[in-house]
C-alpha cells in the first residue's frame, strides 16, 4: 500500500487516504471521472498528470536546457548539434510530506539560474482513476507550473496529483484556470526514473522527424 500522492490512482483500491481534509477531498473526488464530451467538470475530479509538453519554447531549445542541467560538460558538439543557445533556469522545489517524494524532488532538481518557467505554458495529459485521459491546457498561468524546474527541462514530475472542478471542456481540452483546479504534489516515482533521459531523447527524435 502507498499514499495516494505517490501511487497510481487507477490502481485506487491500493491506495492509503490520511484523514486530513484535503487527503479525505482527493479520496471523495477519485470516486469520478472525466467524460471528454463534456462541455464542463461538475464534481471535483481527481487526475495525476501522465504527460507534460512545453509548447512555449521550440524543441531545440528545450533540448539545449535538458543538456545543460544533466551535465554541463554537454555544452559541446551534442548540444550545438541542437541548438546555439543556453538556457538555464531557477529552480524553488515545493517540499512534500512523503520522505521519497521530497528526496527524488531534490536530487532531480537543477540548481542553475536564469529564465524561469513563469514565461512559458505547458499542455497536460491527464488521467483520472478510471484511466480515462485528457489533455489540459494553462489558459492563465498557475503557480504549479511556473516555478520549480527539474532536469528533465519541466515544471512537474509525473504522477503529480490535481483536483479540478468547474473547468471547461472545449473541442475535448480542459482549460485550466487557478480557480478550477488545486494542486496536490506527489509523484510516481517508478514514472520519473531516467525521465530526463527519456524526455531528452523523445525531443531529439521529434526534432529530427521535421
Amino acid at each position: 500500500m502507498s499514499r495516494y500522492n505517490t501511487g497510481d490512482i487507477t490502481k485506487i483500491n491500493t491506495l492509503i487516504f490520511d484523514e486530513n481534509p484535503k487527503s479525505q477531498r482527493a479520496k471523495a473526488a477519485s470516486k469520478h471521472t472525466v467524460d471528454r464530451n463534456a462541455s464542463k467538470i461538475i464534481h471535483e475530479t481527481l487526475f495525476q498528470i501522465v504527460g507534460v509538453t512545453n509548447i512555449s519554447l521550440s524543441k531545440s531549445s528545450q533540448i539545449d536546457e535538458i543538456m545543460s542541467m544533466l551535465d554541463s560538460s554537454s555544452v559541446g558538439a551534442d548540444r550545438l548539434k541542437y541548438s546555439k543557445n543556453k538556457i538555464v533556469r531557477n529552480v524553488n522545489v515545493e517540499e512534500d510530506n512523503d520522505s521519497s517524494t521530497t528526496a527524488m524532488a531534490n536530487n532531480d532538481q537543477n540548481d542553475n539560474s536564469g529564465i524561469s518557467c513563469a514565461n512559458c505554458y505547458f499542455k497536460l495529459t491527464l488521467q483520472d482513476s478510471s484511466g480515462n485521459l485528457i489533455y489540459a491546457v494553462e489558459i492563465e498561468k498557475l503557480p504549479f507550473l511556473s516555478s520549480q524546474v527539474f532536469k528533465s527541462g519541466l515544471p512537474i514530475h509525473l504522477g503529480s496529483k490535481l483536483l479540478i472542478k468547474g473547468a471547461s471542456i472545449v473541442e475535448g481540452v480542459i482549460f485550466l484556470m487557478q480557480d478550477n483546479v488545486e494542486f496536490l504534489s506527489g509523484l510516481v516515482p517508478e514514472w520519473n526514473k531516467d525521465f530526463a533521459k527519456r524526455h531528452l531523447v523523445f525531443l531529439q527524435n521529434e526534432l529530427l522527424k521535421n
